[in-house]
């Protein structure tokens, strides 16, 4: 940026020729593959206890 004359335009020139070289250089890691999601029964009590409030609410209402 030393050498970029410090106006708006040339400041704008200079960052966006920055981001095209970097994103030129950019390379994507290969994909992964996806993680396998299970239902435990872990998962299901949490759901059921996190839903009793609202249901304890709605109840009263």
């Amino acid at each position: 940026m030393r050498p970029v004359r410090k106006r708006p335009l040339p400041v704008a020139d200079a960052v966006l020729g920055w981001v095209r070289l970097e994103a030129d250089r950019f390379r994507a890691a290969e994909p992964t593959r996806a993680a396998r999601v299970r239902l435990r029964p872990r998962d299901v009590a949490l759901v059921a206890l996190s839903a009793i409030p609202v249901a304890a609410l709605l109840a009263g209402a």
